[in-house]
């Protein structure tokens, strides 16, 4: 009864106010409006998977949500929390990612708009009543649009956040109902970060239109948003990965990331995954150790990397197989406080392993290409050993590897065919060792190259393969500027 009588109170309260309340929403008097072709949405609970709303809005902002792969990865130990320790050098992937359209919707009451005169405790009240309104579509209908949801979850987070900012600074400003509308492209249990980039993109994008908000409407109190440290504060709770997608290096969208992954090192540069930075990367720090004083390794990479061309980037899972995080860092099997044995980034690699040009990192700048949870997830997926041994059979990529902890490989260096690369005998097996070809004759490998970027399952093998092609891809430089959309649909 009290709870019910508090309810009365703040809608009377709202009803004398709503003259002078402020809405967190789209407004046509917005100077810079973005030219998104989504608006707010009415869709309840109940159209879970329609499509995203259509009409134009300033309250709307269209994201790309990328992907990620994990160029090394290396287990350090199990801690006493449960939680494996690691080192791995993450590599944001364009091409193959999510796309996100955010709305800020009116309430349903229009009074339910918050005035500034409100007091705080109103303010907590309206939070949750508003909070409950939040929706969201999607579509991929295996989907669950819920809470659980990592594309949804943010948007209360970031919530209790503002109004938690805005309160501190004397009056408090509520983000209203939000619908979020997922277009799904990422591969589920793929090890390639989908959900935590759709986190991540969530954070952004409220972040973004709280500021282009609040500058249309004059409201001081949450001019600036939270701002791109309180958004990495608040990812941490959402996941090992979110952090990385808004901590990268703006530069080459690599990072490495340490403890669970959240914690994130942008100075470790993947030149390497840059078309020609590598080799001048090399050039500048020899220069530098010389005492050459016009080498800059740090000011010259800057300038240089901007001009660069992602590599290319061409990934392969198998159909239906997925691997759940906490099935493969089971089958380690590793007691609390062992460490994973042998450790494989920043020691001596092995004679046939690809070493990855990272500026700043150890062992004069290399890492080895190459991840610890590859086994393990062999053991929970078969299918995916399988489908390594194939594509490293070929012989027609320089790396062929797992990304996170699995079900999806990429594969970057491609050789070209075999006639290009002047080779007569057959592919590589993991050795680095010519396979024999007169144990198959009829082995084309580069027809089976063309098989696997069909979609098609190696040979004698039923089921099929999803592929994908990108490029290493970072984030813009300004400050509200996020990942390029390959297909020009971000607003």
């Amino acid at each position: 009864m009290r709870h019910l009588l508090s309810l009365v109170i703040v809608i009377v309260l709202l009803l004398a106010t709503s003259s002078s309340a402020f809405r967190l929403q789209g407004h046509t008097s917005n100077p810079n409006p973005p030219s998104s072709s989504s608006s707010s949405s009415s869709s309840s609970s109940s159209s879970l998977h329609s499509a995203p709303p259509s009409s134009p809005s300033s309250g709307s902002i269209t994201l790309f949500s990328p992907c990620k792969i994990n160029l090394s990865l290396s287990i350090i130990r199990k801690e006493p929390t449960g939680y494996h320790s690691l080192s791995s050098i993450f590599q944001v992937i364009d091409s193959v990612g999510d796309t996100i359209t955010l709305s800020l919707k009116p309430p349903n009451d229009e009074s339910s708009s918050l005035s500034s005169s409100l007091s705080s405790s109103l303010s907590s009240s309206l939070s949750s009543s508003l909070s409950s309104e939040d929706t969201m579509t999607c579509s991929d209908p295996t989907l669950p649009c819920g809470p659980s949801n990592l594309a949804l979850r943010p948007v209360e987070l970031y919530r209790a956040a503002l109004l938690a900012s805005t309160r501190s600074r004397s009056s408090s400003y509520v983000l209203p109902p939000v619908h979020v509308h997922l277009s799904k492209r990422v591969p589920l249990e793929g090890g390639l970060g989908g959900g935590s980039a759709n986190a991540a993109t969530v954070l952004h994008g409220l972040d973004v239109l709280v500021r282009r908000s609040a500058e249309a409407e004059a409201k001081a109190e949450a001019k600036g948003g939270l701002g791109g440290e309180r958004l990495s504060e608040l990812s941490e709770s959402l996941g090992s990965d979110v952090t990385f997608f808004l901590d990268a290096n703006r530069l080459s969208g690599s990072a490495l990331c340490t403890g669970r992954g959240e914690v994130i090192d942008p100075t470790k540069v993947a030149v390497g995954m840059w078309e020609g930075a590598e080799a001048e990367a090399e050039a500048e720090a020899e220069a530098e150790a010389k005492g050459n004083p016009k080498g800059n390794p740090k000011g010259n990479l800057e300038s240089n990397l901007k001009s660069k061309v992602g590599a290319l980037v061409e990934i392969f899972k198998v159909k239906n197989c997925g691997c759940g995080t906490p099935s493969v860092f089971a089958a380690l099997n590793l007691a609390v406080g062992d460490p994973f044995l042998p450790p494989l980034l920043g020691g001596p690699p092995p004679p046939t392993g690809k070493l990855l040009g990272v500026s700043g990192g150890p062992a004069g700048g290399r890492f080895v290409f190459g991840n610890d949870l590859e086994e393990a997830a062999f053991s929970v997926q078969p299918r995916i050993r399988r489908l390594k041994e194939e594509m490293v059979r070929t012989g027609r990529w320089e790396v062929v590897m797992m990304s996170g902890s699995g079900a999806s490989l990429f594969a970057i260096g491609d050789r070209g065919e075999r006639g290009e690369r002047g080779r007569s005998g057959g592919g590589e097996n993991e050795e680095g060792e010519g396979e024999d070809e007169g144990e198959d004759a009829d082995y084309d490998p580069d027809g089976e190259v063309e098989r696997l970027r069909r979609g098609e399952w190696p040979r004698g093998c039923e089921g099929g393969v999803e592929y994908f092609v990108g490029r290493a891809s970072r984030r813009g430089e300004g400050e509200d500027s996020w990942y390029p959309d390959p297909n020009g649909s971000e607003e």
